[in-house]
Order: structure tokens, then C-alpha cells, then sequence
């Protein structure tokens, strides 16, 4: 692998805690690639980002170029649509793009080995396991850390292949996901793209391009109660989020705009349509069929339950993309 290529990280902060210097050094100092990262910020106070960056990376002199690129967040309170800003609005001439949370730390050889293992398969995308740390204990593995280890190709049509902080794009992957957002933004339906990573792996299966998992672990996913879902997925609060999004319009709504003008999606939404039609008796009977492919405590199995016990929702989208 060329020491020359070059890699684009993005990272979403939002009232970026002590964590961020960690994350922040940890990203900048990846082995044998060159590195920029793309911060959108969504904080009302974006002093605070400011103060916590290494000063280091800001400093852009004659025989230096700033490492990090700051943009506004959209203001909108939720992290996908932070992220989508960061597609959006990179502009950047990479060979591969990642997506970076703000407070987990990576080895020094995460997206190196990323790459490798992207041109050793042939793929265009990549994601990978997770170590759980729930700081200042040490890092470890967990239930929330295996939940991904079902490769099947037709989960990546309808769950996440991974935590998004593991994605690894191709320039080719990228720029096809950034045009599908450019579109639904032009119809003003980014509201309904809730996750991310759901997203660009429900995208990214159904227009074909091939997707490799690594089951190694090279972040450690840093755990508090400030996380989106991580800490708090099994708390009562945090199943009802998850309930609440698997079993409304948001859900169907973001497969929908994922799926939309690829075979692939259209195979997967009739999939879908055809099982919301089984009576509960043989729902009961795939739901007993997958149990021993699938932990039982892993979020794809939850989603699942969801997927097979309830009908789909009727969908107020109407587009053409």
C-alpha cells in the first residue's frame, strides 16, 4: 500500500467533551496514510471545539498545511443529519473516506489495515467490530460488540452493517453516496434519514457494491451516558427509542430513499411486502428459523423481531429519484 494515498476522515462533534484530544490525535496519527479530517461542528458554542484541539494540527505555516478543517453543523440536534453535512460538504480529493465519532480512540493502524483488507477482497466498503470502553475501566468485548456478527447479504439491506465510526468508504462509494443525499436534499427529505450508518449501508447493498467485515476490533468505542445509543441501548429509555424508530414511518421511510432505484432495492422491498403479508403463526415460524443464526441479545435480532412481527407502514414519501 502506497504511503501517497490519501484518506478523508469526517468527525460530527456536538458539545466535544476532554475525550476530543484523544480521538482527535489518535485519527491524526494513523500509519502510512496521508490524513485530513473534516469536523462539522453542531455545538452553539463553537469556542469550546477550538480550545480542545491539539494546537498543532490548526496551525497552517509555510512548511505546514492544517490537518483539520472545521465547517458549521446544520443545527438540526441530531447526529445523522451532522454527518450527512460532513458528505455534503466534503470536498476533499480522497482516495477513501471514514466516518470518526468524537470520543472513541483508534489504533494506529485502523484505517491502514482497512485499506488493506479493502484492496485484498476487492471491495468498496468496509466496517468492523468493536471494543467496548466503558472508561476508565479497560477496554473489552461485549454483547454490543458482537451484535454484528451475522454477514448475510440481505441484513446490510436492512440493518447497519456496523457502528458508522467503523465505516471506510472507496472514492467510488463516497461519491455515489454523496449524490443520493444531494438528491433527497433537493427534495427536502433528509427528516426522514434518522441514522447514518443505517443509511449508508442500506444505500450502499442495494446499488452493489461489495462490502467486507472485519472482525477484528481496531476502536475502542468509549462508553458514557452521554451516547446516542451505545450505553444507553439497554436501558428502558433506550429500547423505547429503538422500538419506537423499527416500528414507525422514519424506519421505512429511510430504507425506502436507500432502496430507491436499484434492483437489489426492489428485490428487498417486495422481500419486505411479501413477509408483512404471513399470518403471525409463520411469522413466529421465521422468527424460530433465525434465532439459531443470530444471537439472542444483538440488536439485528431485535430488529428482526420487529421486522417479523409487525406490518409495514404505509409511507407519506413520494418521489423519483
Amino acid at each position: 500500500m502506497s504511503d501517497r494515498l490519501k484518506c478523508s476522515v469526517m468527525m460530527a462533534t456536538y458539545r466535544p467533551a476532554v475525550y476530543l484530544c484523544d480521538q482527535v490525535t489518535s485519527v491524526l496519527h494513523q500509519e502510512g496514510l496521508s490524513i485530513g479530517l473534516l469536523i462539522s461542528d453542531d455545538s452553539e458554542d463553537k469556542s469550546l471545539l477550538m480550545r480542545l484541539l491539539p494546537e498543532q494540527y490548526l496551525q497552517t505555516t509555510a512548511h505546514a498545511v492544517s490537518q483539520v478543517n472545521i465547517i458549521d453543523g446544520p443545527q438540526h440536534g441530531v447526529a445523522s443529519a451532522n454527518f450527512f453535512n460532513l458528505v455534503l460538504n466534503n470536498s476533499v480529493d480522497a482516495d477513501f473516506y471514514a466516518f470518526a465519532d468524537q470520543d472513541d480512540v483508534w489504533s494506529s493502524n485502523k484505517l491502514s489495515e482497512a485499506i488493506k483488507l479493502l484492496e485484498k477482497t476487492g471491495c468498496d466498503c468496509y466496517s468492523s467490530e468493536l471494543l467496548i470502553w466503558n472508561h476508565p475501566s479497560p477496554p473489552s468485548s461485549s454483547t454490543i460488540s458482537q451484535r454484528w456478527r451475522i454477514k448475510k447479504k440481505l441484513f446490510g439491506l436492512f440493518f447497519a452493517e456496523s457502528a458508522g465510526c467503523t465505516y471506510v468508504m472507496s472514492r467510488r462509494a463516497f461519491l455515489s453516496l454523496k449524490q443520493r443525499l444531494l438528491q433527497i436534499a433537493e427534495k427536502n427529505l433528509l427528516h426522514h434519514v434518522f441514522s447514518h450508518d443505517l443509511f449508508t449501508s442500506a444505500y450502499l447493498h442495494a446499488q452493489g457494491f461489495k462490502w467486507c467485515h472485519d472482525r477484528r476490533s481496531m476502536i475502542y468505542y468509549r462508553q458514557h451516558q452521554s451516547n446516542a445509543w451505545g450505553a444507553n441501548i439497554m436501558t428502558f429509555e433506550g429500547l423505547q427509542k429503538r422500538f419506537s424508530l423499527l416500528n414507525g414511518q422514519h424506519y421505512y421511510g429511510l430504507l425506502y430513499l436507500a432502496w430507491m432505484g436499484s434492483a437489489q432495492g426492489v428485490i428487498a422491498d417486495q422481500l419486505w411486502l411479501s413477509l408483512s403479508r404471513l399470518g403471525l403463526r409463520d411469522r413466529l415460524f421465521l422468527l424460530r428459523s433465525a434465532f439459531n443464526a443470530i444471537h439472542f441479545f444483538s440488536l439485528k435480532y431485535v430488529g428482526l423481531v420487529f421486522f417479523v412481527l409487525f406490518k409495514r407502514k404505509k409511507l407519506s414519501i413520494s418521489l423519483s429519484l
